[in-house]
């Protein structure tokens, strides 16, 4: 029954002018809609640059925040390890009091006798490669004893 030939025609117009109301009323809607959305983001533009920038600053902070980790660790066994082969080195020859490791130093402890054996420690040490005098202090302690106390820089690292 519903073939536009036996329909009346005031009938076809009235549903066809219901028709092109409904359309009509769904493309304000969606022209509505795109068009508030569009607008809230031209609005926020900003605000999402300025967010992607943080997230950018937060990403590349833990990156080198990772890579600092890895390099301390790195030092960290590198001093450890040319602690201990200064320390069978050194103890064996000198007969160290203390050494050892605070922070990023290694620092060496010994009291001696007389300034001769200063100067062979200070020399073999700075003949040897693997590590290298940063500060040295001398203090002259009772009864002709030197308390020679180093700093040492080891390897690349301190």
């Amino acid at each position: 029954m519903k073939e536009p030939n036996f329909l009346p025609l005031w009938y076809r117009k009235k549903v066809e002018k219901r028709n092109e109301i409904k359309f009509k009323v769904v493309i304000i809607i969606l022209i509505s809609f795109i068009g508030v959305i569009g607008f809230r983001l031209f609005k926020d533009k900003k605000s999402l640059i300025d967010v992607n920038n943080k997230m950018e600053v937060i990403k590349l902070n833990t990156k080198k925040q990772k890579n600092i980790q890895n390099n301390n660790i790195k030092n960290k066994l590198c001093t450890i390890n040319i602690y201990t082969q200064m320390k069978q080195e050194l103890f064996e020859k000198f007969k160290l009091d203390d050494i050892s490791i605070k922070k990023d130093k290694v620092l060496v402890k010994k009291v001696f006798d007389n300034i001769l054996d200063i100067s062979n420690l200070l020399e073999y040490i700075e003949n040897n490669q693997n590590y290298n005098i940063k500060h040295v202090d001398i203090e002259n302690l009772e009864e002709d004893k030197i308390l020679l106390k180093l700093d040492l820089k080891v390897g690349n690292y301190e």
